[in-house]
């Protein structure tokens, strides 16, 4: 038997070329091809923009796509055919990723041949293998070493929840929260009583916190909206480093309609700058697809989004 996992992925191909006058580029206006679907790939689509910045032309690619997705890339200009570029990566959403920059005299004295400068364009997209966040399996596996410390009694700190008891260890809750660090080792009635006692918050969002310290699965507690916006509330209140990006991540993954208004409000009280950033893609795409989205949410906002908003547009 394999030790090893084997994760496939069906790749799909694409490629454009892209021919643009001289005369057109020496205007220096912001250019785009059309938008092109991605077959085998439902909703995912991508184009090329070309745009002037400072002297320079800079040529990206554009990708929307719901569901995350690799790509590789490969570019390079019919006038200089061994000069080719390659990019790869990963994206979610609406993205934009440089493939070239170079000052106007590059282009007009190499890359334009007979008045026209032409590119070529082709890559491949495939989906990204989709894996639990919170249980990413590896050869050492980290739930079962929590479970095991989760066990052992040498437990040298605890947390009251609703009269509850949580027995922990101080070395792994301080790994990931700076807060918790600080009332273990400073001068606090806490660190003198080793113990804590936590109102504003529900004995499960402790627990789910507490159990993704010791590397347990907390997935359940994602299939509630509302205790994932609470977990997120004290991963922020009590920074825990890496728990909070992977709450915003996951909840970024689920904005609609109904509930964008509410995430990003959420987002500024929790300084979650992802999930806000990831309300704002959202909210621009609607407005540029010209969906319908009800004024009376648009009046749910916060000032500083809507300047956000229109700063993203703008751009």
């Amino acid at each position: 038997m394999s030790l090893s996992r084997e994760i496939t992925s069906n790749k799909y191909g694409f490629h454009t070329k892209w021919e643009l006058n001289e005369e057109t580029l020496r205007q220096k206006h912001s250019l785009k091809t059309e938008e092109y679907f991605v077959d085998g790939m439902e909703n995912v689509k991508w184009h090329l923009t070309w745009i002037c910045k400072d002297e320079n032309f800079c040529l990206y690619l554009n990708i929307e796509s719901e569901k995350e997705v690799s790509y590789t890339t490969y570019l390079h200009f019919y006038s200089v055919p061994d000069n080719a570029r390659s990019e790869s990566g990963t994206s979610t959403g609406k993205d934009e990723i440089l493939l070239d920059c170079a000052p106007f005299p590059d282009f007009f004295g190499r890359y334009i041949k007979d008045g026209i400068l032409t590119i070529n364009f082709h890559g491949f997209f495939c989906y990204t293998p989709e894996t639990n966040f919170f249980n990413n399996p590896i050869i050492c596996n980290a739930n079962e070493w929590g479970s095991k410390f989760k066990e052992n009694s040498l437990t040298d700190f605890s947390i009251n929840v609703d009269g509850q008891i949580f027995n922990i260890h101080k070395l792994l809750v301080s790994v990931e929260s700076t807060v918790f660090t600080k009332m273990f080792e400073g001068n606090f009635k806490e660190a003198e009583e080793k113990k804590v006692t936590i109102t504003d918050f529900k004995y499960e969002i402790v627990q789910a916190a507490i159990d993704y310290c010791y590397a347990q699965n907390i997935s359940s507690i994602l299939d509630d909206q509302d205790k994932t916006i609470d977990l997120l509330y004290f991963a922020d209140k009590y920074d825990f480093s890496t728990l909070k990006p992977k709450l915003e991540k996951f909840l970024s993954q689920k904005i609609s309609k109904e509930n964008v208004s509410i995430l990003s409000s959420i987002s500024g009280e929790t300084n979650s700058l992802q999930l806000r950033k990831a309300c704002l893609n959202f909210i621009h795409d609607l407005f540029n697809k010209k969906e319908e989205f009800p004024a009376e949410e648009v009046a749910k906002f916060d000032a500083q989004f809507l300047i956000d908003l229109v700063t993203l547009a703008l751009n």
